[in-house]
């Protein structure tokens, strides 16, 4: 059976839950419980879910394994994917606070595994391409909008410590609105696109797509809206199951990828170094 990371919509997963659910009468309450509450399960326990569904927790374990995840976290994780554009941040809190459970156990359990999948998001060649271009590229613009661009000071306060060239660009400011006017040759824009995804931003790399620039996108999943319009694309899982999405795997994904990129960069540790005498002669922090 195909794993749920190969779906492309909900629609296909509740197929999947009524094709289980004529196997047993316990696997017909599971598929019933979890068509009807999908939007609810993402925040509960696998206790929870087999309360609710009046069966054993065992039995929802073999319930997920028989729709072909590794068990309940992995069905959990996969199904957030699918349902976070449609979980707006009042049904999050109303999900996440009802009853006496411990909030942040799942929230924690879903962040560990995510981070533990970046190895194999750093193996792949989507990631290596990227780096080459934020070593190589005579400049590099970094764009975002709304809740997914609070990612990008971080990635511009490091690459200015590691490069020249580097530029921040956020909706409504006049190098957003003149960047489409600018030369696409030597610019390498980078993306980072997380749900909800911004129409705002996703109109705009469109634009700049048409104008002739090489784009590179961070983004959550293959079937994005932003992937049609870069390349390369690098996917990583954001947790869902708080009353805001959990940016703490892209953050380390993006210092794994700063690594690679100050590796590729001539003359790196003499750059640093010059960083680091500024700073020192400025004072810039606190010496005790």
């Amino acid at each position: 059976m195909k794993e749920l990371q190969n779906l492309k919509s909900l629609e296909d997963f509740l197929q999947r839950l009524g094709a289980a659910a004529g196997e047993s009468e316990t696997n017909r309450n599971l598929a019933d419980y979890f068509a009807t509450h999908y939007l609810e399960i993402p925040f509960m326990t696998a206790g929870e879910v087999a309360a609710e569904a009046k069966v054993s927790q065992a039995s929802v374990s073999r319930f997920c394994m028989s729709l072909g995840f590794h068990g309940y976290s992995d069905l959990l994780r996969k199904l957030q994917k699918l349902v976070r554009e449609d979980i707006t941040a009042p049904k999050r809190l109303r999900y996440a606070t009802r009853g006496n459970r411990d909030d942040y156990e799942e929230i924690l359990a879903n962040e560990q595994l995510n981070i533990a999948g970046l190895r194999e998001v750093a193996e792949q060649e989507a990631f290596r391409r990227l780096a080459d271009k934020l070593a190589t590229a005579p400049r590099v613009v970094l764009l975002s909008a709304r809740m997914s661009a609070t990612l990008l000071p971080y990635m511009t306060y490091v690459l200015n410590k590691m490069r020249d060239g580097v530029e921040e660009v956020l909706p409504h400011t006049p190098a957003w609105n003149s960047l489409p006017l600018r030369d696409p040759a030597g610019t390498q824009i980078v993306t980072i696109a997380f749900p909800r995804y911004p129409n705002i931003l996703l109109s705009h790399v469109e634009r700049l797509h048409d104008a002739g620039f090489s784009i590179a996108a961070v983004t959550d999943r293959v079937v994005s809206p932003v992937t049609q319009f870069a390349d390369p694309v690098i996917t990583v899982p954001v947790t869902t199951s708080s009353i805001f999405d959990v940016y703490g795997a892209p953050i380390v994904l993006l210092n794994l990828l700063l690594l690679e990129t100050a590796k590729r960069i001539p003359g790196i540790e003499e750059r640093l170094n010059r960083v680091e005498t500024l700073e020192q002669g400025e004072h810039i922090y606190w010496n005790f």
